[in-house]
Formats: C-alpha cells, structure tokens, sequence
C-alpha cells in the first residue's frame, strides 16, 4: 500500500488515501477538506461514478436537476454522466470522502500541488488561465467542466 499523501487541489486539501494503483479494482478513496463558500465547477464525470461520505460540515449539492443537502453521515451516489457540483455551506470547512474508479484520482494528482503545511492552503479565486488548465486536464481524465460553481 502506498502511503497516503497530502495535496492541495483547488482552494481544498486532498489526502489520497486509496490510490487505484494498491488495488486491482483500481478504487480511489480521497480525503477532501474544503474551506467555507467553496467548491468546484459544475461537471460531470463520463466514465464512472462518485460516492460522497459527509464526514464533518455541510455541503449543498446540485445533481442534475435536483438540489440537496449533506451533512455529517450522509452518503451520496452520483451516477456517471450526471452534472454535479457542490459548495460548502458550514463555517469554516467540510470533511469528505469521494469514492471512485476511474480518472478522477489523475485529474487530483495532475491539478494539485504538495501540501504546503498541515492546513489549507491560501484562498484564491482562480484565474482564467487556471481555470482553462483545469478544464483541460479534467477532460483528459473523463470529466467535463459544463458550468461555473453552484452558489
């Protein structure tokens, strides 16, 4: 196994606990911490499906047409092919885990960089120039950014 590394991703932090490369169903399990107000482009992942586990905070999420809520225990399927996103509605962060098998864990690895420290990493709003590389590394990895972050 391999150990689980830090990154920062975004304005969050990501612990790649279970990398697809120490299974042969190739699963990648990946701890997010994510500041207050944040979260990420609308999207959809082409290739396979993601599992939420709320551990700590409260996130509110749009899937498809639906919009809900998540919070500490909660548990949530998104089917590939569905757009989703979601903004971190509780003070100070939220805790999660996102399950899946397939390019997600690339795309984490190829858009982030070495945790910098314990905490999060400085908030800042992406330029567009970051936002293009993002999308354009995301659809290499079977996800398609198709709107801005929910509000």
């Amino acid at each position: 196994m391999s150990k689980p590394q830090a990154l920062w991703f975004m304005n969050g932090r990501v612990t790649i606990d279970v990398a697809q490369a120490d299974n042969d169903d190739g699963i990648s399990v990946i701890t997010h911490e994510v500041p207050s107000g944040d979260g990420p482009p609308l999207h959809v992942h082409r290739e396979e499906d993601e599992i939420f586990v709320v551990l700590e905070g409260k996130l509110k999420l749009t899937v498809g047409e639906e919009s809900l809520t998540a919070e500490p225990g909660g548990t949530l399927l998104i089917n590939r092919g569905v757009p989703h996103g979601y903004k971190v509605v509780s003070p100070g962060k939220a805790r999660f885990l996102t399950i899946t098998r397939g390019g997600f864990e690339n795309l984490v690895r190829q858009s982030s960089r070495p945790a910098g420290g314990d905490g999060l990493p400085p908030l800042a709003e992406p330029t567009p120039d970051q936002k293009e590389k993002l999308a354009a590394i995301a659809s290499a990895n079977g996800v398609d950014m198709v709107g801005p972050p929910i509000d």
